[in-house]
């Protein structure tokens, strides 16, 4: 190599390009599926409530790509013993995720406009993720191993929010944005240079402070909460009576109050936006309801924590320490279910104690039901939310459980290759009929084989004993449950299809297979 920098670009990109690639794929993915299915309903991409929810979803990508930006270069720790000043390791890791999040936003809303025709525009959006993700990634250096990490993302996460909500032009009392950020101005431009500027900055001061081995001084706060809230076992009795509560323990202190912290930290800001930009009463149940269900948009970070059983955050392949504890596989594998059972529910009562206390204040002042719950909000859609989370949260965890990473990395890779193909055909080769039917196939192939995974899966894990007939049954006797719930819920609504109650009942499978899956995952990656 000619340069320190340019060496270490490389490295990076060498090591982590699987990584970059399947976030890349795996976003595009879903957005993909999703207007996809607005584009065969005849959805005008220029109605407000469609641009609004297109600005949603270009949030919800800058996301994506900086969790996946920010997981394949790693720490910057590793090369804090190379013959390199501080500034060489900050601008070339800040350089390069700045241009990954900003050409992954470029590419896609590229490939968005191409084939929706949703007429979004690429230069706004793209130089504010590039901003973004040099903020977040300072701000997390400065803070590295701190109690103060929390709050100072969430503060530079909240800015770089409000910032996003005035450029996409929110209407006097509107809650969602209504156009997109289709012109780029010199502030914005001054705004975007200051807030690189600043991250070069701080950057600099934490990985000279960090190279050093100082840290931020601790306010005690967390210590209080520590010795507050966890489980000190007496001295004359037996810390732990097993292996498994011993690692449930471990667990929880480890991973549980992410998604307990996401909830509050959801609810302070909410409440934040709501007192600046609203302050309408009969919105807020609306905020609550829609907190809850965009609670799997921080689950896949929460997921991939709790499945990470590696000895550093970038590594997923079980350490020698954890992998020689004095418990089976399936007892390991269920100590981190149970981890996450426990920290959904923390999260989602929670949740639901500051919805009915909000709405026992509401009432108390004279409105009436109708003013908290929308007349439009389907009843089962509360229940649907932690269930749906919950699947997200433990099948990811499960991919992440198996130590391989870049095997599924590749699987999602090929998989985005074959439903491009696919919509390239539909696109420019199949007539209108032909399209249908192919839709149709896709349609019921996807039901149909997440069944036949999460029934492989079932049998795979009881041939080796890692779960038993009880807990099957049980588990199917939950998916039957919920299956026919769902269907009951379809049926109320005339224009259901066959492929609908399929997909509904395919999707109900998520639940309960990380109940197998885990266990096997556990299995394959301490035994590697």
């Amino acid at each position: 190599m000619r340069s320190i920098p340019l060496a270490m670009t490389w490295e990076m990109l060498q090591r982590g390009r699987w990584y970059l690639i399947a976030y890349f794929l795996g976003a595009q993915l879903i957005i993909s599926i999703v207007f996809g299915a607005l584009a065969r309903a005849g959805v005008d991409f220029e109605d407000p409530s469609i641009v609004g929810v297109g600005a949603s979803f270009l949030l919800t990508y800058m996301f994506l790509f900086s969790v996946g930006t920010l997981a394949y270069q790693g720490p910057p720790s590793r090369l804090y013993t190379y013959p390199i000043p501080s500034s060489t390791i900050v601008s070339g890791h800040l350089l390069v995720s700045m241009a990954s999040v900003g050409l992954q936003i470029l590419l896609s809303i590229f490939l968005m406009n191409t084939f929706f025709k949703t007429n979004w525009p690429l230069w706004g959006p793209t130089l504010f993720a590039a901003a973004a993700v040099c903020s977040i990634q300072a701000t997390t250096w400065f803070t590295e191993k701190s109690a103060w990490a929390p709050l100072a993302i969430a503060v530079v996460a909240g800015l770089l929010g409000f910032w996003y909500h005035f450029r996409c032009g929110v209407g006097a009392g509107s809650h969602r944005s209504t156009v997109l950020w289709t012109s780029v101005t010199l502030t914005d431009l001054g705004g975007f240079l200051a807030a690189t500027a600043t991250s070069f900055a701080v950057g600099n001061i934490a990985v000279a402070r960090n190279r050093c081995g100082e840290q931020l001084k601790p306010l005690g706060i967390h210590a209080w909460l520590c010795r507050v809230l966890d489980f000190v076992p007496d001295e004359k009795a037996l810390p732990f009576r097993s292996p498994a509560e011993a690692q449930l323990w471990y667990e929880w202190r480890l991973k549980g109050w992410g998604m307990p912290a996401t909830v509050m930290l959801g609810l302070i800001f909410g409440l934040a936006i709501w007192l600046i930009f609203v302050r309408d009463p009969k919105l807020i149940g609306t905020g609550f309801l829609v907190l809850g269900g965009y609670l799997s948009v921080p689950g896949l970070v929460c997921a991939f924590i709790i499945g990470n059983t590696g000895r550093i955050d970038t590594d997923f392949e079980m350490g020698h320490f954890l992998g020689s504890r004095p418990m089976k596989s399936d007892e390991m594998a269920r100590t981190i279910l149970k981890m996450t059972a426990q920290s959904l529910l923390l999260a989602f009562s929670i949740w639901a104690g500051a919805f009915l206390v909000t709405g026992a204040i509401l009432l108390a002042c004279g409105f009436v039901p109708t003013d908290i719950i929308p007349k439009d909000v389907p009843w089962w859609s509360i229940l649907a939310a932690p269930l749906g989370c919950w699947a997200v949260i433990t099948v990811l965890a499960s991919i992440g459980l198996t130590g391989r990473p870049i095997l599924f990395a590749q699987i999602c890779c090929a998989v985005f290759a074959l439903y491009l193909a696919c919509l390239c055909l539909s696109l420019f080769v199949l007539t209108d009929s032909g399209r249908e039917q192919l839709s149709l196939g896709v349609a019921y192939l996807f039901p149909v084989a997440i069944l036949g995974v999460t029934a492989w899966l079932y049998v795979t894990a009881l041939k080796r004993h890692l779960i038993g007939w009880s807990s099957a049954v049980a588990c199917a006797l939950v998916w039957i449950a919920i299956s026919s719930l769902c269907v009951l819920i379809g049926m109320q609504y005339p224009n259901g299809k066959l492929v609908s109650y399929l997909i509904l009942v395919g999707l109900s499978a998520l639940v309960v297979a990380p109940i197998a899956a885990a266990s096997l995952a556990v299995s394959w990656n301490r035994t590697r």
